[in-house]
């Protein structure tokens, strides 16, 4: 009540405002409850008692006023019944003033009986006189009798006259008498009258002035209470700090909300609390009641709180307050901003006729998250039904899977919850209800009405103008909502509230200005990026899992049980691994979903619970990273093999080891007889080694990227190991980014009943799970997953949180894993490790480094590199005969030095200094990092290396030439073998491409050189002659060029027979053809992969990463590994 409802009150009873504000000072932090508690304490006590009191007072004062009322009132009724009954004992009137008038003789012949007679007496009297006496006798006894007719009548008016006088005296005298006698009756009805009403003022007066007193001293104890009340508020407000406050009042963007209650209450306007009650203003004059009432000046904010599991809806009613509906959504909206903390909820907005602009100055939320406002502003009926149903379905899940019967709603849930804490979701819709239709708003009915709980929450405003679908009714959303109905009043605009308290007006704040909601939606958006990271550790999940006190205790005779992280507040979402109806599984999830940590999560959480002999793992990622690298350096003993960025024909080749285990364990199913899978088997021979095999696909779509021979056997294996393989206890985990032209059959995928949908687009939401089953298109965060193991029914879903098992956290784990498995003396194979974004190094081949010095052979046997594939390194064969020699072509130098060089160490390896000669052609670059691995071999090995470069290849080549001349001499005088001959020789030349003197069309150009008509052959026919004739007396040529045109340069095509071993890395297609008979070379697609052909091998091209030696300890090491004693024996023996 302000000073203009006092309008007509006496001066000095306007409200006196309580002057003053309380400051706020050092007091505990608002408590949500302390200032509702306060409020009602003024309504249900102070307000509540005065109004009591003056309800009492005014009952009160009212029955002395009416009491006054009633007796002057009944005073003055005795006093008229006293006047009435006066008036009515005396009737006498005053006389009436009705005289007649004194005429004389002329006037008397004009009165009205004169004239009406006069002609009968004149008649009379000249009838008898003319009879009597004449006929003018009668004429003048006619006049005669006309004045006597006139004197007769002036005379009977004078004696009328006199009659009348006498009865008008009569007549006074008697009213005269009459009136003295009321007066006096009256006189003493009015002093009884006065001596009452006097009697009675007094009375009256007397009980006026004790309500008086009574009023004065009751207001005066309420303004003390009232006084006190407004100045706690006024602190509470303060201490409330900038949320109890218009929004912009202060510069905080942000309000540090930590009690999930209060960050579900936010102001939107203040009300006046219950004014005092205020008597009525007939009593204030009538009983001159002079004290005045003070009024509260610290107005109450107003708060909606979505607590009470109640939707919002503004309604402007067409009034003055157009666009109010719009101003108020808005700072709703940057109320809740500013409350939550970023990242904590996330907005649906539907602008069905402003087609986003309603919402444009929060559009900018989705330049740091599509997730914050989900994906964009949804404005047709289609989207519109859409998002509603994707809403129904998220409230589902919560309901179903969250909460169930342990938790009464998500406030709760989410305390238990903590990192996976759900985040609040508002459905804001703009215009309603244009574009829904009936089956809408039942939609919208809905989520009302259950998605509080659920921590879905509903803001409409309502577009007066709009027309209803048919059969739309606003009725039922009444139940259900807020209605805050707008209107324009003196102090701007306000609203009426559908509660039934305060149920005032709330004055509503102004809209913030779009520079600061600005502000608040880049610090809400920036702190949102991090904030809606959900990562919970993969530490917690090791303690739900019992991890620690439980490794390698379990058993995987009836499957494998692999947590993976929490589903809901108190449990662990399990994958399970077994022989019935869980076997295997299919994972899709866009990049960065968090496909690959959640493998990350299976094998070390598989590792963590079962022994290798319980669990093997076979590891293959085709993705161009290293997401298995850790595996790989820590050779996990679980893993049978490691592939990081492998290849398609690595893939397939342990597709084909798995088809091939599968074949080996069927046999000994039926060998045992009552085995019909690996539960039996191992119940039938406990003490034999049977572990699961699980095999791990990442990108597993590249198997299928060409249709090729590689594509279709891949499809038939994967085809029978998913839909036999589970028998057997070997089961299949495909990983892709997509379904979409993954090329795996439709009827493999159907096969596989686990699906891990991570977030992913509709359409892979349908194929991954069902047509019907859209719910992975609504998942919003990384590790965020569906997991269903039910083939993707709808009744199958459960939702989780795969743990975040960052790098460090992997790492720590594996030390802790091989530090257990020392402790357990575990000593099996390692893994078969391919890294196809490495080279492959010499030190780690295996046949190599076990090979046994010395051991003579008739055969060679060089170590070119890793095959792609499970089979063992790639080598090449030299034979004492015809077309042994090696041929490396590759524009990398390096390459080609490091597949030279490791053959040569492969060689010195089997044979002894004794045995085995080296001559190596060095025409490397000069400053190159591996220009001095020739001299590093030969300083390495105990073998006779030699080393020219250009200028002494010619006395070399001379030198060998004759050499083989003289073995072929000798063998055809004795026929015998290479070993009669002494030493194995091997000519190796490095980059022959750079030897001019080798060329076919060139004359040697040394300027040494001195012509000679009789000078022995040239360096190039020397080499042919090597070449040609070398290989059957023990003599072998390696050679590396950078191209075969290069190659042609120097040789014959001829020649190119040969060289029965050929290597290169890419080649044109033309080379590849002429090389191979094959575009082999041409498809390779990586640096460091090469090809081998072996002319003994017809129609085999073996694909390998060569071996490299990165630095010259390589060679030192593997000498020292080869001959520990370096005990070089000369050739004399």
């Amino acid at each position: 009540m302000n000073s203009s409802d006092y309008k007509g009150y006496p001066d000095n009873f306007r409200p006196d405002a309580i002057s003053g504000e309380a400051a706020a000072r050092e007091a505990p932090p608002f408590s949500k409850t302390e200032l509702d508690v306060l409020v009602d304490t003024y309504v249900s006590q102070t307000w509540t008692g005065w109004n009591g009191f003056v309800g009492d007072f005014t009952h009160r004062a009212n029955k002395v006023l009416e009491d006054d009322r009633v007796t002057v009132a009944s005073i003055e009724g005795e006093y008229q019944s006293a006047e009435d009954r006066i008036k009515a004992k005396y009737t006498a009137r005053a006389p009436a003033a009705d005289i007649p008038e004194q005429i004389d003789l002329s006037e008397a012949f004009m009165l009205p009986s004169f004239k009406n007679n006069w002609w009968k007496v004149a008649i009379g009297f000249f009838i008898i006189a003319w009879i009597a006496i004449g006929f003018f006798t009668g004429l003048l006894a006619a006049v005669a009798g006309l004045f006597g007719f006139a004197a007769i009548l002036q005379s009977k008016q004078h004696k009328l006259v006199s009659e009348r006088v006498q009865e008008i005296d009569e007549q006074q005298y008697l009213y005269e008498s009459e009136q003295k006698s009321i007066v006096n009756e009256h006189d003493q009805a009015l002093r009884t009258k006065h001596e009452k009403l006097t009697e009675h003022a007094a009375k009256i007066g007397r009980q006026k002035q004790v309500l008086a007193a009574e009023w004065e001293e009751r207001c005066t104890s309420f303004n003390q209470e009232l006084h006190a009340i407004d100045q706690q508020l006024a602190e509470m407000v303060a201490r409330g700090g900038s949320r109890l406050t218009p929004i912009e009042t202060s510069d905080k963007i942000a309000d540090e909300i930590t009690d999930l209650d209060e960050q579900l209450r936010f102001r939107i306007g203040e009300v006046d609390l219950h004014p005092p009650t205020r008597v009525d203003k007939e009593l204030v004059l009538s009983l001159g009641l002079r004290t005045r009432l003070a009024t509260l000046t610290t107005r109450y904010p107003w708060m909606h709180s979505l607590q009470q599991h109640r939707a919002l809806l503004i309604d402007g009613k067409k009034t003055a307050a157009a666009q109010a509906d719009v101003k108020l959504f808005y700072t709703v909206i940057a109320r809740i901003l500013r409350q939550f903390p970023p990242g904590k909820t996330t907005f649906t907005l539907i602008d069905p006729l402003g087609l986003g602009a309603n919402f444009s100055p929060f559009l900018k939320l989705q330049d740091y998250s599509d997730t914050l406002i989900n994906g964009t502003v949804w404005t047709n009926r289609e989207q519109i039904k859409r998002r509603l149903r994707d809403t129904i379905e998220h409230i589902e899940i919560v309901t179903q899977k969250y909460l169930r019967a342990d938790f009464p709603d998500i406030e709760s849930y989410n305390r238990e919850a903590e990192e996976i804490a759900e985040a609040y979701r508002f459905l804001c819709v703009a215009d309603f209800p244009e574009a829904f239709d009936q089956e809408a708003v039942r939609d919208l009915v809905k989520i009302i009405q259950n998605g509080p709980r659920c921590g879905v929450h509903t803001l409409l405003y309502l577009n007066a103008n709009a027309d209803l679908d048919y059969g739309v009714n606003l009725e039922e959303l009444k139940d259900s909502c807020d209605w805050l109905v707008l209107g324009q009043g003196q102090r701007g605009l306000y609203l009426r509230t559908s509660g039934d308290w305060p149920n005032e007006e709330v004055h509503l704040d102004l809209q913030p200005s779009n520079e600061y909601i600005k502000r608040l939606v880049d610090s809400f958006g920036s702190g949102a990026v991090d904030a809606m990271k959900v990562e919970v550790p993969f530490a917690k999940l090791g303690e739900l899992a019992q991890l620690d006190s439980g490794k390698w205790t379990e058993s995987s005779a009836e499957g494998i049980l692999v947590p993976l992280g929490p589903s809901g507040a108190k449990k662990a979402l399990t994958m399970t691994l077994d022989s019935k109806m869980s076997h295997n599984a299919l994972i899709v999830g866009r990049p960065g979903s968090g496909k690959s940590n959640l493998l990350h999560v299976f094998i070390a959480m598989t590792c963590g619970r079962y022994s290798p002999d319980e669990v093997e793992l076979y590891l293959v990622d085709f993705k161009k990273g290293v997401e298995f690298k850790d595996y790989a350096n820590a050779r996990l003993p679980h893993a049978r093999v490691i592939a990081v960025e492998s290849e398609r024909e690595f893939g397939l080749s342990v597709l084909q080891a798995l088809d091939k285990e599968m074949t080996r364990r069927s046999g000994l199913f039926k060998q045992a007889q009552a085995a019909e899978n690996i539960s039996g088997y191992r119940k039938h021979e406990p003490e034999a080694r049977m572990p699961r095999a699980v095999l791990i696909v990442d990108e597993y779509q590249e198997f299928f990227s060409r249709d090729d021979k590689i594509n279709r056997e891949a499809t038939t294996l994967l085809d029978r190991i998913v839909r036999q393989g589970r028998g057997f206890g070997m089961h299949v985990i495909l990983g892709t980014q997509s379904l979409s032209n993954s090329g795996l059959p439709r009827s493999t995928i159907d096969q596989i009943p686990i699906r891990i949908a991570l977030q992913c687009s509709e359409a892979d939401s349908r194929q991954i799970l069902a047509d019907d089953n859209l719910v992975a298109r609504s998942l919003s965060r990384p590790g965020e997953a569906i997991y269903n193991d039910k083939g993707g029914l709808l009744e199958g879903n459960r939702q989780f949180q795969v743990a975040l098992f960052e790098s460090s956290a992997r790492k720590a784990q594996l030390a802790k894993l091989l530090e257990f498995a020392e402790q357990e003396n575990w000593d099996g194979d390692p893994p078969r490790i391919f890294e196809g974004h490495e080279s492959a190094a010499i030190k780690t081949c295996s046949p190599l480094r076990h090979f046994v010095a010395g051991k003579r052979s008739s055969t060679l046997k060089t170590w070119l590199g890793e095959p792609v594939s499970l089979d063992d390194p790639v080598s090449a064969s030299f034979a004492p005969q015809a077309g042994r020699n090696m041929l490396v072509i590759s524009r990398d130098e390096a390459q080609g030095t490091n597949v030279i060089l490791s053959s040569l160490a492969s060689m010195a390896a089997q044979l002894t200094p004794r045995d085995l000669k080296l001559h190596i052609v060095d025409l490397t670059t000069a400053d190159a990092a591996w220009a001095d691995f020739p001299e590093a071999l030969r300083d390495a090995m105990p073998h006779a290396i030699s080393i020219c470069g250009r200028h002494g290849m010619r006395e070399l080549l001379l030198e060998l030439r004759n050499e083989v001349i003289v073995r072929h001499k000798k063998a055809d005088a004795r026929s015998d073998t290479a070993s009669e001959f002494g030493q194995r020789t091997v000519l190796a030349i490095i980059g022959a491409h750079r030897a001019r003197d080798l060329r076919q069309d060139d004359e040697p150009t040394s300027i040494f050189a001195e012509p000679d008509a009789d000078a022995a052959p040239s360096a190039a026919l020397c080499l042919k002659e090597i070449v040609a004739e070398g290989p059957d007396v023990g003599m072998h040529t390696l050679l590396w060029l950078d191209s075969y045109a290069n190659f042609e340069r120097i040789f014959d095509r001829r020649v190119l027979s040969e060289f029965g071993v050929r290597v290169s890395a890419s080649l044109p297609e033309r080379d590849s053809q002429t090389l191979y008979d094959s575009l082999v070379a041409a498809q390779i697609d990586r640096p460091n992969r090469m090809v081998k052909y072996d002319d003994d091998l017809v129609g085999v091209h073996a694909l390998f990463r060569p071996y490299t030696i990165n630095a010259e300890s390589d060679l030192w090491d593997l000498s020292a590994t080869l001959f520990p004693d370096q005990q070089v024996e000369s050739l004399d023996g």
